[in-house]
């Protein structure tokens, strides 16, 4: 009998050290000090996740492990910090820039470069110095397939 309940408590201490988890909180903000809200805060390898509030705020359950934070929000760089033995993680975000050469700007917002499908044309300001026209928007006019320029007025 007294066996059978020293087996019983044995299994029940190792069943707790198996869900043990570490509550970690933070304040994740942007290289100029303000809180970021809305930053997806995940646990690398797990469906484990959480968001920032309006105040840049967060707080999650960890598995106590090995386990890593990954911060991510849109337009900014993505962060990985290892929880270890840590109950505060504070996170600084910082801007992602993207080259001006992979962004097409179209009518109707941005797309990437190799994203866009549709017919481009570019026109140089050298290759509208050379012509002879006296208005700029003719030149154009005659420099790209497509377009057309309509004068309401002769001013």
């Amino acid at each position: 009998m007294i066996k059978r309940g020293f087996i019983g408590i044995l299994l029940l201490f190792a069943n707790l050290c198996l869900m043990a988890q570490v509550n970690v909180t933070g304040v994740v903000r942007d290289e100029a000090n303000q809180p970021v809200p809305g930053v997806s805060v995940v646990v690398v390898g797990t469906s484990i996740g959480t968001l920032t509030d309006a105040e840049g705020r967060y707080s999650i359950s960890v598995p106590v492990g090995d386990n890593i934070l990954a911060f991510t929000f849109i337009g900014m760089t993505r962060v990985e910090e290892p929880v270890g033995n840590r109950t505060v993680i504070n996170v600084t975000l910082q801007e992602e820039m993207m080259g001006l050469d992979e962004v097409v700007v179209v009518g109707y917002g941005t797309q990437k470069k190799k994203v866009v499908t549709g017919a481009t044309v570019q026109v140089k300001g050298e290759d509208i110095q050379k012509l002879t026209t006296v208005s700029p928007l003719t030149a154009l006019q005659g420099q790209t397939p497509g377009v057309t320029i309509i004068k309401n007025t002769g001013e």
